[in-house]
């Protein structure tokens, strides 16, 4: 049965079929998605198993699945959305990579036959599971949280949470321990049912942007502009220049006081008091900088549908250059210095190492995935049947690049930073996924994030004087959205901090807001975390020496800062 599957897929290679899709509004105007229904029978479990299978061995990448009640078809009780990265597809349509919507309906209650094949499926099954659990949680209908591990005999359980001493959201830990030895850690989230899809659905399609900054408030701009991308998508709305460019400006200014953020709680749980607060005071100055500027210390309410909020003149554009430059070039180079202290290198290295297997059978993505190293020998004698793909395609600003990041300076700085033969700041580590390496790599991205931020302040300051301005017209933003068909469909992928924001919008008939799911990195990479803590990594590599990872419960802290997820953006 992989021969209907097979041409589901071949059918995207087919010129003629690609324009008949887009005559049949079957794919998004001017953005690389694909939706796909398959007309298979539930029945025909051998058909999903096909579909499965291919996406596998053209190395697809689950980047979501959500669903909804259907309210308005007869013989239907939901409808699936499984999000893929084609993650090296062969197509002609695209330089970068295309994104698929399986879209699927079914009248079945119970665990419905694709999402049955797709969750014992060897490759999928981890990551949708993870969805899964999501899922049930949240459509009506559904039973509620799987119960808790039972406890190992002979192995102390230790639970941790939900409610923690720091003043961040509920989440539960189970610790299975041999000793001091991590054997098992079960996590579990979702407890505070904050039900914002629901706040969604009360609003127009232009609200939904204020909502989407405080789903995570480290991650307001990722957030708020994954949503709008996803809202002008569907209504085939352009940005103007500026308007692109400004958001690539404050998508790295999050950036860069993320990791600032991380890179000092990290440093801080190794005992550098010191350095943990050069880290710590340099972030303070790319927040207040932000108060001052754009009048809000974590950027909340700039990114909007249409465009941005802010009007930068020239004076705050080259404040802020300088006020970047000068962090990062401090940033950068305590990061060397710390690269060779002693005390930091023992503690973070082979601390909370994720191998790159384990990476790809979890899903992770995002930054745990490139700090898990380059590909090994095993890698690539499983690339007959799964692509991994090069190193860089991870990062989607230079795989699926938000508008503002397809100028050509910076797609070329991208291209340098993660081509195999680049000169990095710390280009002698050979990165193998341990807490180390999630360190090492936070210092580049800050470099990284300067560099972008330097051309995008250059091309900002030579429009700053032109007609072209930083949003569109709000009275046209609600036509157009007005004006687009009935239960219309936008997609979009946002790089943010710790990986791709993920975001699907559904509009009435009208101009509010039928569905909305979004997939913060963190939802997938909370298996990583898991898999980093509990996981021997028994290889090694050239120059390396042998790899181990015995992780204890003291070490905990440091694997969990180091991914530093978002407990709030899974918890919607």
């Amino acid at each position: 049965m992989n021969q209907p599957a097979s041409a589901t897929l071949n059918f995207l290679n087919n010129p003629q079929n690609r324009h008949w899709c887009e005559q049949a509004g079957r794919i998004l105007p001017h953005q690389r998605h694909y939706r796909l229904a398959p007309d298979w029978p539930e029945s025909d479990a051998a058909a999903f198993a096909g579909l499965a299978d291919r996406l596998r061995q053209d190395g697809a990448r689950l980047l979501m699945l959500s669903g909804r009640p259907e309210q308005y078809r007869l013989n239907a009780q939901f409808t699936y959305y499984l999000i893929f990265d084609l993650f090296n597809f062969p197509t002609p349509v695209s330089e970068s990579g295309i994104l698929l919507i399986l879209e699927y309906t079914t009248a079945a209650t119970t665990l419905p036959p694709l999402l049955a094949v797709f969750l014992n499926h060897p490759f999928y099954g981890d990551a949708v599971n993870t969805f899964w659990q999501k899922l049930k949680i949240e459509l009506p209908g559904r039973p509620g949280e799987s119960p808790a591990a039972q406890p190992d005999p002979g192995r102390v359980t230790l639970n941790v949470g939900p409610d923690h001493a720091g003043i961040i959201p509920p989440g539960q830990f189970q610790f299975s321990l041999s000793g001091e030895e991590i054997d098992r850690l079960n996590i579990q989230l979702n407890f505070t049912r904050k039900q914002l899809a629901a706040q969604f659905a009360r609003g127009t399609l232009v609200d939904g942007a204020r909502l989407a900054a405080f789903i995570a408030g480290g991650h307001a701009v990722a957030h708020a502009t994954a949503y709008c991308r996803a809202v002008e998508s569907l209504a085939n709305l352009s940005l103007p220049q500026q308007a692109a460019l400004l958001r690539t400006l404050l998508l790295e200014l999050e950036r860069i006081h993320n990791h600032l953020h991380t890179l000092g709680g990290l440093v801080e749980h190794t005992g550098n008091a010191v350095a943990a607060s050069d880290f710590f005071w340099q972030e303070e100055e790319i927040r207040k900088m932000c108060g001052q500027i754009f009048g809000d210390r974590l950027l909340r309410n700039q990114v909007v549908v249409g465009g941005v909020q802010a009007e930068l003149t020239i004076p705050r554009l080259r404040h802020i250059r300088a006020v970047v430059a000068g962090v990062v070039q401090a940033a950068v180079q305590l990061g060397k210095q710390l690269y060779h202290a002693p005390p930091l290198r023992e503690r973070l290295i082979n601390c909370g190492t994720l191998t790159r297997q384990h990476a790809i059978k979890t899903g992770t993505t995002g930054l745990a995935w490139r700090a898990s190293g380059q590909q090994t020998q095993s890698d690539r004698a499983a690339q007959k049947t799964v692509r991994t793909g090069p190193d860089y395609p991870a990062d989607f600003r230079l795989r699926y690049p938000e508008a503002g990041y397809t100028t050509g300076l910076i797609q070329e700085i991208l291209g340098k930073h993660f081509t195999a033969g680049r000169a990095p700041v710390f280009s002698q580590y050979n990165y193998r996924g341990d807490c180390f390496s999630r360190f090492l790599l936070r210092i580049e991205e800050i470099a990284l994030s300067g560099k972008i931020i330097e051309d995008a302040v250059q091309n900002l300051t030579t429009l700053s004087n032109s007609a072209d301005p930083p949003r569109l017209d709000p009275g046209e933003v609600g036509v157009r959205l007005r004006q687009a068909a009935p239960f219309s469909l936008g997609l979009a992928v946002v790089e943010g901090t710790v990986g791709p924001v993920c975001c699907l919008v559904l509009k009435d008939s009208g101009e509010h807001v039928e569905f909305f799911a979004l997939a913060d990195a963190s939802l997938l990479n909370w298996q990583g975390l898991r898999a980093a803590c509990t996981h021997p990594a028994n290889q090694s590599g050239p120059g390396v020496g042998p790899v181990f990872s015995e992780n204890l419960l003291g070490d905990f802290p440091l694997i969990n800062k180091s991914f530093d997820l978002s407990y709030s953006a899974r918890d919607l």
